[in-house]
């Protein structure tokens, strides 16, 4: 039996089609009508709001960047508990002072242990980069060269590097012998080498500067220590810019250290870090590394670099997901949190903070060329010479404030074959000596007699030219006095001289009437004799 009713929601689809006459389920069908058209307009509204919402975050966020890059953010120093906190902007550039880079020459029994680097060959980048700049140093052994790519593809700047290679004399008078490489010559090394910064500078960021450094070893001896510190310095004097970042060969940096915009390219900010480095407060660049380093060496150097050239954002997730740590901080209990990493991570204004430092962690700072201290060249080997640098820098009144947004990340590597004989035999033979130099260094910087030991040293050389150019003009003083005194007695001289001629004048021509007289007796005394002999022959009898 058929029903005339309908079932309510056969009545609502029905209704909504329109096909059942006088039944309205839904209200009348001016109302229906009027959220129909009502519907659509709320719709565009909400598009419109949320368009405009869009916008003025669009906006903000330009404005906020503007503001970086243009006005003067206000940069905070957070000082350590019981120092007072300071404040300033940025401000302009400050002439750099000549700063304290004293050093000295090493004597006869120090020189002998010296390292004796010889130049091979340099390679200089033909890239232009502005004045605003930073450079990145490292240096090397020639079998840790891959190295320098992940350096040169993350840092826009200018990567300056120092490769060092023993070699062996040849006792034919050919070129020099490669232990290390047994199967090639020095001349395959430079092309190498050549290729390398060639294919660097055409397809990486970085302007790459580079030289191929040796030292003769005694085959007995061979490789030998290994000349860290002398690399060191080496590679600070190849350095074209005033700002320096020293790192090892297996981190890398930030590009532009992290900051927005452009950077440190912006004039105001490269003036701040320029003026804060010559007032001797290092830039402490927080040091990473991946905490399943060791599963896969590929994957985690990809990682390492993909995580610097994305920035803090990426390494504060890493860090709080425990995918990362600071460097070393599970083995060394010197090392750990150094920086305050959990401070770092959660600070995301452009302030600093200050941090007292152990010089045993050997943090990655950014410092200024002009101001640096020398690296002391006895020091071989990792055996103390950085920690010692770092005790000479707090002792010459060198703050450290970590910086807002830049870090290193390590890159880990398998170890070389020439590097694990050396840390397997080498190393523990010099380690005490070098241990024991280190303490007495230390003494040294506390007592404020310490000067770094170089082979060349630059301000023993400007002392020694210095007193030669006193000697000089003492003698040139000397001489032009004695000149002047000569030149004083010329015409009492002359007088004299004159007097004496006189003199000799009136005694030649005494001489010569007293010789003519004698001449005109002798004459007299002559004819006389002729004349008596005359008249004795007259009356002479026949």
């Amino acid at each position: 039996m058929q029903s005339d009713s309908l079932s309510p929601r056969k009545a609502g689809r029905l209704g909504r089609k329109g096909s059942v006459p006088g039944q309205l389920p839904n209200g009348s069908g001016a109302s229906q009508k009027m959220e129909g058209k009502a519907r659509p307009k709320s719709v565009a509204l909400k598009m419109l709001l949320a368009l405009v919402l869009c916008i003025a975050l669009f906006v903000i966020s330009t404005v906020g960047e503007v503001t970086w890059q243009t006005a003067s953010p206000r940069v905070v120093f957070h000082s350590p508990p019981g120092t007072e906190k300071s404040e300033r902007k940025l401000m302009g550039s400050v002439p750099v002072g000549p700063g304290d880079r004293s050093c000295r020459r090493a004597n006869i029994k120090e020189e002998d242990e010296l390292p004796n680097l010889v130049s091979v060959q340099k390679w200089t980048s033909s890239k232009e980069r502005p004045r605003e700049s930073i450079s990145l140093v490292t240096q090397l052994s020639m079998d840790r060269l891959p190295a320098l790519e992940n350096q040169c593809i993350t840092w826009p700047d200018h990567l300056v590097a120092v490769v060092y290679i023993p070699m062996v004399g040849n006792s034919s008078g050919g070129p020099p012998l490669l232990p290390l490489f047994r199967h090639t010559s020095l001349e395959d090394i430079i092309r190498g080498i050549d290729s390398f910064h060639n294919f660097m500078e055409t397809t990486a960021a970085c302007a790459f500067h580079v030289e191929l450094v040796g030292q003769f070893v005694a085959p007995g001896i061979f490789p030998g220590p290994y000349p860290i510190n002398s690399l060191r310095n080496r590679a600070l004097n190849l350095c074209p810019t005033d700002l320096i970042i020293p790192v090892d060969a297996d981190f890398v940096a930030t590009p532009m250290l992290g900051l927005p915009g452009p950077g440190y390219r912006d004039r105001a900010v490269y003036s701040q870090m320029e003026s804060m480095a010559a007032k001797r407060q290092a830039l402490v660049l927080p040091s990473l590394e991946l905490t399943n380093k060791w599963q896969d060496l590929t994957l985690a150097r990809n990682v390492a670099r993909d995580v610097v050239i994305a920035g803090k954002t990426i390494a504060r997730r890493a860090l709080k997901g425990n995918k990362m740590a600071s460097y070393r901080a599970p083995d060394d209990s010197f090392l750990r949190d150094i920086s305050n990493i959990t401070r770092w991570a959660g600070n995301i204004s452009p302030s600093l903070y200050q941090v007292s430092l152990d010089p045993r962690a050997e943090p990655n700072v950014l410092l200024s060329l002009a101001t640096v201290p020398w690296f002391d060249e006895r020091f071989v080997d990792s055996c103390g010479g950085a920690s010692t640098w770092f005790s000479h820098l707090e002792a010459s009144n060198f703050s450290f404030l970590v910086h807002p947004y830049g870090f290193v990340m390590h890159v880990p590597h398998a170890r070389t074959p020439p590097l694990s004989q050396y840390m397997e035999v080498q190393r523990k033979l010099r380690q005490s000596r070098m241990e024991s130099m280190r303490m007495h260094a230390v003494e040294e910087i506390k007592a404020g007699t310490y000067a770094p030991v170089l082979r060349d040293c630059p301000s023993a050389e400007n002392a020694e030219g210095e007193e030669e150019e006193e000697q000089r003009q003492d003698g040139g003083e000397v001489f032009q006095e004695e000149q002047h005194q000569q030149i004083e007695q010329q015409p009492q001289q002359q007088q004299e001289k004159a007097s004496s001629e006189k003199k000799n004048s009136v005694l030649n021509s005494e001489e010569d009437g007293q010789e003519k007289e004698h001449q005109k007796r002798l004459k007299s005394n002559k004819k006389d004799s002729k004349s008596s002999s005359k008249a004795s022959r007259k009356h002479s009898p026949q």
